[in-house]
């Protein structure tokens, strides 16, 4: 009975042992400067103010067993992918090439560098919408716009709206020439860039980071698409 007793104790003193050591080694990655099952989005921020994306390689898993959630290198790839997002800084993405990430990357940071356009347009190719804010010539929205002919146009924002539109999706059309706004100017060369996928395209782009962006973006584009 007394070695029963003894073998129970063992075995209570073995389990409690368990999540202590979980503990233990929680503490010890933490001191050396690691994330187990951290979370990813702020990880991302502490690693763009330090302005080091490397510590997103130092998601690691928990040391004890858990159900659901990112695997670790998943999770190390969102961080990267949030880094260059809230960086601006496209290089970043060249760590996540050629995965899925890789592109959704860029244009996480071509959302963020081309941001600040009068007009946009989204929706599918054969039912697109464009949109202008009021910051230009009053807000408008038109299902459907015309891009056959743009000096229909009355408003200078949708005309220039057209001219991008026209370079990217038109063959021989390059009409960046024709636009004054600085950013839809950049984007349209970037356009053009990359429909010719030629990174020397994008020395036109006034805006140095939006250059470096294009160049980096169509070089990456030859090489995996």
């Amino acid at each position: 009975m007394r070695n029963l007793l003894r073998a129970v104790l063992i075995c209570i003193a073995l389990v409690a042992m368990i999540p202590a050591t979980w503990i233990a080694i929680y503490a010890a990655q933490r001191a050396l400067g690691y994330f187990p099952g951290g979370h990813f989005p702020t990880i991302a921020q502490y690693a763009a103010e330090q302005g080091d994306v490397r510590l997103c390689r130092r998601i690691i898993g928990l040391p004890w067993p858990t159900v659901g959630g990112p695997s670790t290198a998943d999770a190390r790839l969102s961080c990267i992918h949030d880094y260059a997002s809230l960086t601006k800084d496209p290089s970043v993405c060249e760590l996540l090439m050629p995965t899925d990430y890789g592109f959704s990357c860029l244009g996480a940071v071509s959302g963020k560098l081309f941001a600040g356009q009068h007009c946009t347009r989204s929706g599918s190719l054969d039912h697109v919408v464009v949109y202008c804010n009021r910051e230009s010539e009053g807000e408008v929205t038109i299902d459907r716009p015309q891009i056959d002919d743009c000096s229909l146009y009355e408003r200078r924002d949708l005309r220039e709206w057209c001219f991008n539109t026209r370079t990217e999706l038109r063959k021989d059309a390059h009409e960046c020439n024709r636009i004054s706004h600085p950013i839809m100017y950049d984007e349209c060369e970037y356009n053009y860039a990359l429909k010719q996928r030629d990174p020397a395209l994008c020395a036109p782009i006034k805006d140095t980071k939006r250059r470096d962006f294009c160049t980096l973006y169509v070089e990456l584009s030859v090489k995996y698409r």
